[in-house]
């Protein structure tokens, strides 16, 4: 439970790391009955908070109402009027809603956490978080309860442990009003074994131990009522204190307590052998015995004079003795309800908004009232100012205010009978893979799961092709059958499907996946496959090329296989191009036809070597890039521009390669090829003794064009065009060049008819001839000629007239 009015309290917000507990402080003995712990059980799966509303379903976690704080798992600030899944939560078993933060158990014994965080009661240090997050250092709790800005758990190895607020000695523990909160979980004083089960309020918390007793801790103080801790001297204790049954001479205690439940100002316990025992504040009649008042508000319940300072019976309705037949108790802000024998609901206190349930808004009901046509009950929860109780049949129903969205209906009105929760959990169908069937095959079954429980219904979509009856299929004919499992809504659970379509084939053509290639080399790869035949000879080849969509592709043949079961087959490919991504796809054919697996994908690796700038014979650039590739396990490459060594540079491989960008020495004469060395490491240290090398000429002087003339002559189709501009008479030029490059060679030609026209590129014939003679195709009178070098240096522009 928790409450809503969260201007009641001031609160610190210092943090003192240094009075922190470590969980790693682990109790002598005992551990908590799983039997016992509200993370067992359905009580633990529904849970009202301030103003929102939170329910456990198939693992995940569904909330609705409230959202000023991202209590329901979105940051947006918008209210909610029907459920929402709480992202990254699949294994929740329970669930607790504080003011405006929730905490889930989950199965492996964390707890996870999420909406505000301003006073770490969502275990996170981090107050800008809204999660969900785990809580730090507890990994084996078994119950979980969420306060107003705190929460607790059980831990099998630490007992109660609780995080969050502070000041109002809610985490049971020494901390002082002024002590600040807690992130990490603080293990409560004299609670480490023996915890039955939790519970938070408003400021305080109690728990029941496994001899029955309880013990409570926290602030007795609720707006304008002041109360005290059960000795008359105190609303306040940080530490653990046991509820008595008496008030004077010796101490009597409560011994029978099955569970407890902490409210707004007042705390109940269900007692083995009496039914419910509540003290406190007795404002809007909230104590259930018939009587109305601001009473002593005594939390803690530890004795005095004060008449509510102790627990006292409430009765089962108008006019009764006693409350008998209780199965739990859940405290809200100024009502309670209790869950009864035979699966039904009795509230009372403030019915404002309606939510005591028994269609009555009358201002106080001082007695238990059945909660109107509710049955079947397994558990129910008490907040702020609306109720909900979750059925056998996993059907929520929620009553009381419903301004936020509370009663989960898609309305923002309040309800004075319960109302249901409109259905969002997904039920979770699953149908099992269909594999292909011929017509030969006989009748078989399909079997779907489902998570919410439900028994599916089984369908064909598909009736010329396949019928269902039950769960079993029959063949009708050949095509595509599709099989359709479906739950109808049902409780919390919406309305679902899951369908599975499979071919039917006169007969079985051969089985075919494609499995991953192997020995992948740099020219070559073996390609694998499984194929099963099904009952007829089959030939089976691969498909392979660089296409994704395999055109174009070679096939290489494998092997013919027989039978009725999967073998696996492969086949080495023929030679290869390096460093080159490839294509394949396994192939098998029978008589009844032809299967084609899926397309995958490998990549041939690079030869054992170096090459400098793609293997280029010439460069005019100091700075190239050279690719290195070691043999397998080299893990680094030494570069050097002498065969010495003498100077060089290490740098890192990944997979045994690198691209590496590289400086070359230059010289004087500039014909003599730049050699670059390189060295492997492997993975165990060791250098290669051998090095491998590439080399480059660096040519960084232009060609000298000397001389250029152009003729105007008849072109032939062939020629190659320069410009638009019609010459006299003729369509072309013959024009030649005389140039000279004493490094790399002339290697092309460059023409333009002007400086901002397109340039047309001819090769230049023999690199190391002085003139070349080129006709070309051109209407212009005169053109722009330079010529470019084969390690690309070109030469000034020459303007030549066309004659």
């Amino acid at each position: 439970m928790m409450r809503s009015v969260r201007k009641v309290f001031v609160v610190a917000t210092a943090v003192f790391a240094s009075c922190f507990v470590p969980l790693q402080a682990q109790a002598e003995s005992g551990e908590v009955p799983a039997s016992n712990t509200a993370g067992q059980s359905a009580a633990g799966r529904i849970s009202v908070g301030g103003g929102f509303a939170c329910v456990v379903m198939s693992g995940s976690v569904y909330c609705w109402g409230e959202n000023d704080g991202g209590q329901l798992g979105v940051v947006d600030g918008v209210n909610k009027s029907t459920a929402v899944k709480i992202a990254g939560i699949s294994t929740a078993v329970s669930v607790a809603a504080g003011d405006n933060h929730a905490c889930a158990l989950l199965s492996s014994g964390r707890v996870s956490c999420w909406g505000t965080n301003a006073e770490f009661q969502l275990g996170n240090a981090d107050t800008s978080v809204n999660g969900p997050v785990e809580v730090g250092q507890l990994t084996d709790a078994t119950a979980i309860a969420s306060g107003t800005d705190f929460s607790c758990a059980i831990s099998t190895s630490n007992g109660a442990v609780c995080w969050g607020a502070s000041t109002r000695g809610q985490l049971g523990v020494t901390i002082g009003t002024t002590g600040g909160h807690r992130h990490e979980p603080q293990l409560v004083d004299g609670l480490r074994t023996g915890v039955d089960s939790i519970a938070a309020g408003v400021s305080h918390a109690c728990a029941v131990k496994t001899d029955g007793n309880v013990w409570c801790w926290g602030t007795a103080t609720q707006g304008s009522l002041v109360g005290y801790l059960g000795n008359l001297t105190s609303n306040f204790s940080e530490l653990p204190v046991r509820v008595r049954v008496s008030s004077g001479g010796a101490p009597a205690y409560v011994t029978d307590a099955v569970s407890v439940s902490g409210g707004s100002g007042n705390t109940c316990v269900l007692r083995s052998t009496s039914g419910i025992y509540c003290w406190g504040t007795d404002s809007y009649g909230k104590m259930g015995n018939s009587t109305t008042g601001s009473l002593d508000n005594s939390n803690v319940g530890t004795g005095g004079g004060t008449p509510w300072a102790l627990p006292v019976l409430a009765i089962a309705g108008q006019g009764a003795s006693s409350f008998s037949g209780a199965v739990s108790v859940s405290l809200g802000d100024e009502h309670s309800c209790a869950l009864v024998t035979g699966a039904t609901v009795k509230c009372w206190g403030q019915s404002v908004d309606g939510r005591v349930g028994n269609n009555t808004t009358t201002p106080n009901l001082n007695y238990p009232v059945a909660v109107n046509a509710l049955t079947n009950v397994a558990a129910v929860s008490a907040g702020a100012n609306s109720t909900c109780a979750l059925t056998t049949s996993d059907t929520v129903y929620c009553w009381g205010k419903g301004t936020s969205g509370q009663i989960g209906n898609g309305a923002l009105l309040s309800a004075t009978t319960p109302r249901l929760v409109s259905a969002a959990a997904n039920p979770g169908v699953s149908l099992a893979a269909i594999s292909g069937r011929s017509m030969t095959s006989a009748p078989f079954s399909v079997s779907a799961t489902v998570a919410s429980g439900a028994t599916p219904t089984y369908s064909s979509s598909t009736t010329s092709i396949c019928t269902v009856s039950g769960s079993t299929v029959t063949l009708i004919g050949p095509g595509t059958c599709t099989v359709v499992a479906e739950v109808a809504s049902s409780g919390f659970y919406s309305a679902g499907s899951a369908s599975q379509s499979f071919t039917v084939e006169s007969a079985l053509p051969p089985t075919v996946t494609t499995s991953s290639a192997t020995s992948i080399a740099a020219t070559s790869a073996v390609l694998n496959g499984v194929v099963n035949p099904n009952g007829a000879e089959a030939t089976v080849s691969f498909l392979v090329g660089t296409s994704p969509t395999l055109v174009g592709a070679s096939t290489v043949e494998s092997k013919v296989l027989t039978g009725n079961t999967s073998e696996e087959v492969s086949q080495k490919t023929g030679t290869l191009l390096e460093a080159t991504t490839y294509y394949f796809q396994a192939v098998a054919k029978n008589v009844h036809g032809t299967t084609k697996g899926d397309i995958r994908s490998f990549t041939t690796g690079r030869p054992i070597g170096v090459s400098i700038n793609d293997a280029a014979e010439f460069t005019n650039k100091k700075t190239v890039v050279v690719s290195v590739t070691g043999p397998s396990g080299s893990v680094k490459a030494i570069l050097s521009n002498d065969g010495g060594f003498k100077s060089s540079e290490t740098f890192d491989l990944v997979d045994a390669s690198a691209d590496i960008n590289w400086t070359l020495l230059a010289s004087r004469d500039e014909r003599l090829p730049k050699i670059v060395y390189v060295k492997y490491i492997s993975r165990f240290g060791t250098t290669s003794s051998t090095p491998s090398s590439d080399d480059i000429i660096l040519d960084t002087t232009a060609p000298v064009l000397s001389t250029a003339t152009a003729v105007a002559t008849t072109a032939p189709a062939t020629a190659v065009s320069v410009a638009s501009i019609r010459a006299a008479k003729k369509n072309g030029a013959k024009i030649t060049v005389k140039a000279v490059d004493a490094n790399s060679g002339i290697g092309s030609v460059e023409m333009r008819s002007g400086a901002s026209k397109t340039t047309t590129s001819i090769k230049y014939v023999n690199p190391k001839a002085k003139s070349q003679t080129l006709t070309v195709n051109t209407k212009a009178k005169s053109l722009q000629v330079r010529v470019i070098d084969r390690a690309g240096n070109p030469s000034p522009w020459k303007t030549v007239k066309v004659k």
